[in-house]
């Protein structure tokens, strides 16, 4: 049997390419190397972008809806944010990528749990992917296994997308400061050198984590100085603490080659600001399921319809974010008093975290009032 694509690794990016491409009535093999639920490292936040991307119910998987957003420099100045009903959510990555893959399955995709990709050769009809349980044959191949992609590395010369580290903390704390935070998301943008710190709750602890998408050392003691600035945290109880490696968008890495395509962490789609992923994560994969469906369609090339894709939607995005998160965090203090604490910088946060408000619309802003932050910096 060949199959119209095999999709490898069920995370987001993945599991809905898969999805996208059953219920539209394609062959699908979705592979993933370990068996579902698995541990994933991740913030676990679904913005409203999520919920508009999706045909299914996600209720089942949300821990907490947040319709507040905190926002803090070293828990020094503060503001909250009105994130409207509803806002955004948050989930547990396990729990989340587990409902994508049976959402998937119910498609009608084929899910081959505990399957290690091993390579793959591309023919003129179609590729020959080895895995650990065999030869599969199919016409395309998605690789959607992550950042470290061995997909990306056998099928495009190798070489690796940019990434920066992060690491978080899970906390069981007492029910008093879990209530705290049952609504609300805080975003503590001085919480770490040239980076920030969050805090996120799930429904029966926080998650806790620091990022630089500048890239930064000693994450382990910066984690340790975040908690020790939000005194509400001290005593918690640690749960687990993770390190991770979070993918920057690089238009120079090849999206898509012959017959394969990359999509989500191996893609490279993750916004530069937050290190938000799984929206992206998502909607690459499902514009890789539409390039695939209309090539099959058509008979024209789909990894070229994926490239285009990409460069309308999200490449660009990508790109702007990456800009204004290199910017932004170059110069934190400066820019948390004259974007967090405006509140039309609160309007455009709140649009960002929602889906409300692309990065294009930020750029644009920052750009307009750009004369107005240097007059008010040269008389500081």
């Amino acid at each position: 049997m060949i199959h119209d694509a095999i999709v490898v690794g069920a995370g987001p990016a993945g599991s809905f390419c898969a999805y996208r491409l059953a219920r539209a009535g394609a062959s699908v093999l979705l592979l993933e190397k370990a068996a579902m639920p698995r541990p994933k490292v991740c913030g676990g936040a679904l913005s409203r972008k999520v919920f508009r991307l999706v045909d299914f119910d996600l209720s089942p998987i949300v821990h907490n809806g947040v319709r507040r957003a905190t926002l803090t420099y070293g828990n020094e100045l503060s503001v909250d944010v009105d994130l409207q009903e509803a806002g955004a959510c948050t989930t547990v990555r396990e729990e989340f990528d587990a409902w994508l893959a049976e959402r998937a399955r119910s498609a009608g995709a084929s899910v081959l749990e505990g399957t290690r990709f091993i390579g793959a050769e591309e023919t003129a009809d179609g590729v020959s992917v080895e895995t650990s349980a065999g030869i599969f044959r199919c016409r395309h191949l998605v690789g959607a296994d992550g950042v470290g992609s061995q997909v990306r590395k056998r099928m495009m010369g190798g070489g690796s997308v940019r990434q920066v580290p992060s690491v978080e903390l899970l906390l069981r704390v007492s029910p008093s400061v879990l209530d705290r935070y049952r609504d609300r998301a805080l975003f503590d943008l001085g919480g770490m050198s040239r980076g920030y710190g969050w805090i996120f709750p799930k429904r029966d602890h926080l998650n806790v984590g620091i990022y630089s998408p500048l890239g930064a050392r000693q994450l382990p003691a910066q984690l340790d100085a975040f908690l020790g600035l939000h005194g509400d945290l001290r005593g918690a109880q640690p749960l687990a603490r993770l390190g991770y490696a979070i993918p920057l968008f690089d238009r120079s890495r090849p999206l898509a080659l012959g017959r394969t395509i990359l999509v989500g962490d191996a893609a490279g789609c993750v916004e530069g600001v937050y290190g938000e992923g799984i929206y992206y994560a998502m909607r690459s994969g499902d514009l890789a399921a539409r390039a695939l469906l209309e090539a099959a369609n058509g008979g024209s090339d789909a990894a070229a319809r994926y490239r285009a894709a990409m460069e309308q939607t999200l490449a660009p995005e990508l790109t702007i974010s990456n800009w204004i998160g290199r910017a932004y965090f170059a110069f934190p203090r400066f820019s948390f008093r004259h974007l967090a604490m405006n509140p039309r910088g609160q309007r455009k946060f709140a649009g960002i975290i929602t889906g409300d408000v692309s990065y294009r619309d930020c750029l644009r802003s920052m750009i307009r009032s750009a004369p107005r932050w240097l007059f008010t910096a040269a008389k500081a």
